[in-house]
């Protein structure tokens, strides 16, 4: 059995080198005859061409994001001034309602103290007119009628609560 394993080793090792020394005249054929150096060649070319095809892509995906950036960088920059005008705008708004709610309360007091004012002259001036108009003299007593018409229009005697009488000794003048 020995034997038997050792010729058959022997046969696959003749068989082995066999196919070597094969190899290796097809490897001198090849070589000789130039075809492992033409492929050799066009295999180097094939990858030149697709490196150069690789950096010319690269640089076209380079440039078109440079320019993407540079779009989005201006849309950016639009967004951050219209964010920068609206939050002025927001800003003047609250200071235009602070404004105009100071001066409501301005008008507010004001119309108060006008409406205080306006009654107390309005007293006065019904006073004067009840006490004081019979003791006037007629032009000064026409010249308050006429100041009074003035100022308050046609309906004065209404809007001061005054009647029609006169004072007896103007009337019987006029």
């Amino acid at each position: 059995m020995t034997d038997v394993i050792r010729s058959e080793i022997s046969l696959l090792e003749a068989e082995e080198q066999s196919r070597f020394v094969e190899m290796e005249a097809i490897r001198s054929e090849l070589i000789r005859s130039g075809a492992i150096h033409k492929l050799w060649e066009e295999k180097q070319c094939e990858t030149r061409n697709l490196t150069l095809q690789a950096d010319r892509d690269l640089e076209r995906a380079l440039f078109d994001l440079e320019v993407e950036r540079a779009a989005e960088d201006e849309r950016l920059a639009g967004y951050l001034k219209e964010k920068a005008a609206l939050e002025c705008q927001q800003e003047l708004l609250l200071c235009l309602t602070k404004e105009v709610d100071e001066m409501r309360r301005k008008l507010v007091n004001e119309t108060a103290i006008f409406k205080v004012e306006k009654q107390k002259l309005e007293s006065d001036v019904q006073d004067l007119v009840e006490n004081e108009a019979p003791s006037l003299k007629p032009d000064r007593f026409w010249n308050l009628r006429k100041q009074l018409f003035i100022y308050y229009g046609p309906g004065w005697r209404k809007n001061l609560g005054v009647s029609k009488a006169e004072p007896k000794s103007l009337s019987k003048q006029f």
